[in-house]
């Protein structure tokens, strides 16, 4: 049986055709049209509609009626185009907020053509609604319209829809496939949430924005297409989205534009696979006219194995080819001034990059994870490393730290297994232990000529290491520089005139760069143009032979002090070439050589000069000789 629901908020307590409905507070108060009676003498009266007692409904013009609340539970209902009451006809333009609100037992519903207007959460709850149709006057579905109707299959929105609201279908899990019209220029917030059988999605291009979660859930979806007016994607948009396996575009420089809130915003991240006017794309090329790649815009985008980026490209967005893992080869045009957070992380099969001269800096976790990657050069231009940067980079063998480089963040070669050798060119930079985590592998580390200050910890526990050279232009050096280095046989000290940065602690005491090698450096020498050696410098540093050139004229106070590493130096060679003004004792303890045979080797015209300071300066049990 087919029942007809006469809608009605205010139930119209009429006496006379003369009086005035009741009206619920805050709506219509003109006096309502009275039905027009036929001509003809013996035409009665219309009579009220007999199901007016079953259903709430609100005067909200002269002759129109909102439905507010339906206290029936039918399985079909038709809704009519108008009542009457007390020989006043209304036309029932609009369903109110909540209406038709979790009724369970509803099947099917007709919407009459004079419905202009549906509210919030109109139907929803409706879990047994199978089919609607939507009258064309509607212009707006608004928020949680149809959530949770779990047995709707099909829905028709008619083209005069303008906007569609937040969950307006959310959990619709039978629904299978839907139209969006043309005029439509936002998906809202979570619109098709957990709609779980749709296959298929049509969005016209008058769709500007896509909100978060609009499509999270939909599990069955295994392809979209993202049309040229769309801007911008929220986050979770496509999350859970587990079916989805193509994506396909029309425009390569509007999807470049397109404003990704996060990875999860952009269907590449479960899709994989991009189509370009129906071909996969492979080898992408980007067009001229694109001067930016946005965020994420190719993010996930495994069947892409090359890029050619033109130098229109001034700006490559964070996460831009994150975990493209086809992509072998890449060279960022000049240009571009910033290799932004993430923008190769995961690309697994990259195995060489071109950085040009126009970027400067290179931000965190931009390489993470690149494991075929073997090599690359930063050139001079790039002045700051993040954090992580390298992190992963298991194939990476060398690398070389740049003059211009003046701060690296944290752990930039965390899990750079394979790295074994560094150049370190920066003249003057600022680090929080670069190399920590993979220091026992590097086996070779070389200052470039024209640093000037070597920062504290750099090479801390490179175990690996046999030799080390400090160049001449080395003005400051920190605390802790090779601590742990245990295997450091030979040091050539070539800074002509350097002091130490801060080799002190709180309580006074001294770290000084070679601090805690825990092994015997047998030669440590000192290069021709030195002038002045710090204090502290070989501060529990066992040396086997040090040797003095006639260039130095000043040596430190406790240059070789030991304190309780003193046995390190039993059978200690020093040699010096030169006369050599001592500011006080350089070994820190006068008794320290007492039971070695540690020969001190001076020239044959300064052995009465030397002999005489023995005391002092820490020699009184060393043997000194002339050369």
């Amino acid at each position: 049986m087919k029942y007809i629901l006469l809608a009605m908020l205010l139930y119209l307590s009429v006496t006379s055709v003369a009086q005035k409905p009741a009206l619920t507070k805050g709506d219509y108060e003109e006096t309502p049209v009275k039905t027009t009676v036929k001509k003809h003498p013996n035409t009665p009266i219309p009579q009220d509609s007999p199901e007016l007692q079953y259903f709430d409904f609100e005067v909200i013009a002269k002759d129109k009626v909102k439905i507010t609340k339906c206290h029936l539970d039918w399985q079909e209902v038709e809704i009519p185009a108008s009542v009457v009451s007390n020989g006043y006809k209304f036309i029932v333009t609009e369903l109110g907020d909540s209406a038709f609100y979790n009724k369970k037992q509803l099947k099917t519903i007709t919407i009459p053509n004079s419905i202009t207007s549906m509210g919030r959460s109109v139907f929803e709850g409706c879990s047994s609604l199978t089919f609607v149709t939507i009258p064309n006057g509607i212009t707006s579905i608004k928020s949680y319209a149809f959530c949770c109707c779990s047995s709707l299959i099909s829905i028709t929105i008619p083209n005069n829809v303008t906007s569609i609201g937040k969950s307006a279908f959310a959990s619709c899990s039978s629904l299978t496939s839907i139209t969006i019209p043309n005029g439509v220029t936002s998906i809202e917030m979570s619109a098709f949430f957990n709609c779980s059988s749709l296959t298929s999605i049509t969005i016209p291009n008058s769709v500007t924005s896509i909100e978060p979660n609009a499509f999270y859930g939909c599990s069955s979806l295994t392809s979209i297409t993202i049309p040229n007016s769309v801007t911008s994607i929220g986050s979770g948009t496509f999350s859970g989205c587990s079916s989805l396996a193509a994506v396909h575009i029309t425009n390569l420089e509007a999807w470049c534009k397109i404003a990704f809130h996060n990875g999860s915003a952009s269907p590449l991240t479960i899709a994989r696979n991009l189509y370009l006017n129906g071909e996969l794309v492979r080898n992408l090329v980007v067009p001229n006219s694109v001067t930016k790649i946005g965020e994420f815009a190719f993010c996930c985008c495994s069947s892409l194995t090359s890029i050619t980026i033109p130098n229109s490209v001034t700006s490559i967005g964070k996460s831009a080819f994150a975990s493209c893992s086809s992509l072998t080869s890449i060279t960022i045009p000049n240009g571009v001034t910033s290799i932004e957070m993430s923008a190769f992380f995961n690309c697994s099969s990259l195995t060489s990059i071109t950085i040009p001269n126009s970027v400067t800096s290179i931000e965190p976790n931009a390489f993470y994870g690149c494991s075929s990657l073997t090599s690359i050069t930063i050139p001079n231009s790039v002045t700051s490393i993040g954090d992580e940067t390298f992190f992963n980079c298991s194939s990476l063998t060398s690398i070389t730290i740049p003059e211009g480089v003046t701060t690296i963040g944290k752990l930039p070669f965390r899990g750079c297994s394979s790295l074994d050798s560094i150049t370190w060119n920066a003249v003057n930079c600022s680090i929080d232990k670069p190399f920590e985590g993979i220091a026992k592998n590097i086996k070779s580390f070389t200052f470039g000529q024209d640093v000037t200050n070597i920062p504290d910890f750099l090479c801390d526990g490179m175990s690996s290491l046999t030799n080390i050279t400090i160049p001449a232009n080395v003005k400051t050096i920190g605390k802790h520089v090779f601590r742990k280095c245990d295997n450091i046989s030979s040091v050539t000290w070539n800074a002509v005139n350097c002091e130490p940065t801060s080799w002190s602690d709180n309580s006074g005491y001294y770290y000084g760069p070679f601090y805690d090698i825990r092994g015997n450096i047998e030669i440590f020498n000192i290069g021709e143009n030195v002038v002045i050696l710090p204090a502290y410098l070989c501060f529990q540093l066992g040396i086997k032979t040090l040797i003095i050139p006639q260039s130095v004229t000043t040596i430190g106070d406790f240059f070789i002090e030991g304190n309780y590493w003193y046995w390190w130096r039993r059978n200690m060679t020093i040699l010096f070439k030169g006369k050599v003004k001592f500011t006080g004792c350089i070994t820190g303890n006068a008794d320290i050589f007492k039971g070695t045979t540690t020969i001190v080797y001076v020239p044959n015209n300064y052995l009465d000069y030397y002999k005489s300071i023995r005391k002092q300066v820490g020699f009184k049990y060393a043997d000194i000789k002339p050369q």
